[in-house]
């Protein structure tokens, strides 16, 4: 069982109009499962934004021990691979945190890697971790 934290969904030197536009889309596929979604927005614009225009989607998923998972997605760079469309960004985002709730696990696939590691730091015979399939990474 887990139930949505907020999530955030930013913006840098785009129209504002984005952020419903993503927020619209990863509803659609949220609400299917759990009615009461928070997703905040934060749109920067001017100096303060930096050069580089985009727009990205950060969800989190608590379970009810107390488990977080997340998922992150963000727009290509300008003149970097393909350009995403909002309601692409939006969907994508919202099943990549639901496929992150269907493995299982106490740590999401892009943090496998780094719990890994700090246990290899550690004593012997000291940490514990429940983890889904492994990432390919």
């Amino acid at each position: 069982m887990t139930s949505l934290t907020p999530g955030c969904r930013y913006s840098v030197r785009v129209s504002p109009q984005m952020a419903n536009r993503i927020v619209d889309s990863a509803r659609s596929i949220l609400n299917k499962f759990i009615p009461d979604i928070y997703i905040y927005t934060d749109h920067m614009k001017g100096v303060n934004s930096g050069k580089s225009p985009g727009f990205g989607l950060s969800l989190v998923a608590e379970t009810t021990s107390g488990t977080f998972l997340s998922a992150e997605l963000a727009s290509n760079p300008q003149g970097q691979g393909a350009a995403v469309l909002p309601e692409d960004l939006g969907r994508n985002c919202a099943r990549l945190l639901l496929e992150e709730i269907y493995r299982g696990g106490c740590v999401d696939s892009t943090n496998q890697s780094l719990a890994l590691l700090l246990m290899t730091l550690g004593q012997q015979d000291v940490s514990k971790v429940l983890l889904g399939p492994l990432s390919p990474y």
